[in-house]
């Protein structure tokens, strides 16, 4: 049975398991019970009822999001004449991938329908998709080798010319050939092999094995935004919000501090050259400063840290 069937398909009329049975707004007591009469005038309603008819028509009005609102509130109050709201929500969540809504769901479906073929379906495929999902985060990592990718890469560095903001022509003294550039070749093009193993591994939903080796990446001070990204993306989808919180911090101290020292470096070297304006004019545009033809960036802007300061706010309110 296919998982991402149409609502038409899964809620079609009929006596399988998982069809959806009729239903009444008003469900009233049997007539052989005696109540009183302020009661007949006001008929039971099951938990939820009302809610599954609103959604029904915002469903037909393709209104998505209202849809959802009224299936979330049905089986909140534990609806349980059919399985109609946990259906569509786990449908529409899987769809979505978003596992931890899906998983929720799916816990409150009642038991007398937890053996139902469809539900069954769905537990399996979650199953499948969070032992995918990092359940913790590790990025306290130790490094294995001798020293980091940062530090190894910062010493290869430190043995080029410096910058003199093309006045001198140090461009002259740089070789694509010489020993250095290949060692620093080396490092980039091995960080660049990790990062393509990690988006694979993301569009084969295996967010395990991308999360191992974003987390390597900045154990080793890499020192582009791009793990902290995708590693907040994934943290966000396995539902680890300290995990979040965690990363944010760390983010916005790591590369808070590598602009501080990009910028002294920077301002260091135009007083040398006697380039303060043009330095100072990069820094406030918010431009990227690099030399032996984008070989080696000394000063990046790094946009990320404002983008992440705004996320830890929302987290945190």
């Amino acid at each position: 049975m296919g998982l991402f069937k149409t609502i038409k398909d899964i809620f079609s009329n009929g006596n399988g398991k998982g069809k959806e049975t009729n239903t009444q707004e008003n469900v009233s007591l049997p007539s052989s019970i005696n109540v009183s009469q302020q009661s007949t005038k006001q008929p039971l309603v099951m938990p939820g009822v009302t809610e599954v008819i609103k959604a029904r028509t915002y469903l037909k009005a393709n209104d998505t999001e209202q849809t959802k609102c009224q299936y979330e509130s049905a089986v909140q109050k534990g609806y349980s004449l059919n399985l109609e709201p946990y259906n569509w929500l786990l449908s529409h969540y899987i769809s979505k991938e978003q596992w931890s809504d899906a998983k929720r769901v799916l816990l409150l479906v009642p038991a007398k329908f937890s053996q139902d073929a469809l539900v069954v379906e769905f537990r399996e495929v979650i199953r499948q998709r969070e032992d995918k999902l990092p359940k913790q985060t590790n990025l306290n990592r130790t490094i294995i080798t001798k020293d980091t990718l940062a530090n190894r890469y910062k010493s290869l560095i430190a043995q080029l010319p410096e910058f003199d903001f093309y006045t001198s022509g140090n461009d002259a003294l740089f070789s694509e050939d010489a020993p250095v550039c290949h060692q620093i070749e080396y490092i980039i093009s091995h960080i660049e092999n990790e990062l393509r193993k990690a988006k694979v591994a993301e569009k084969s939903k295996d967010y395990i094995t991308a999360t191992n080796i974003y987390e390597e990446l900045i154990a080793n001070g890499y020192w582009k935004p791009e793990p902290y990204n995708r590693l907040l993306y994934i943290y966000d989808k396995a539902g680890l919000t300290n995990g979040v919180k965690e990363l944010l911090v760390l983010a916005i101290s790591f590369f808070e501090n590598q602009q501080k020292k990009q910028k002294q470096e920077l301002l260091r070297l135009a007083d040398k050259y006697k380039s303060r304006a043009y330095a100072e004019a990069k820094i406030n545009q918010g431009k990227t400063v690099a030399y032996f033809d984008g070989f080696f960036e000394i000063y990046m802007p790094f946009p990320d840290i404002d983008v992440w300061k705004r996320m830890l706010a929302d987290t945190i309110a």
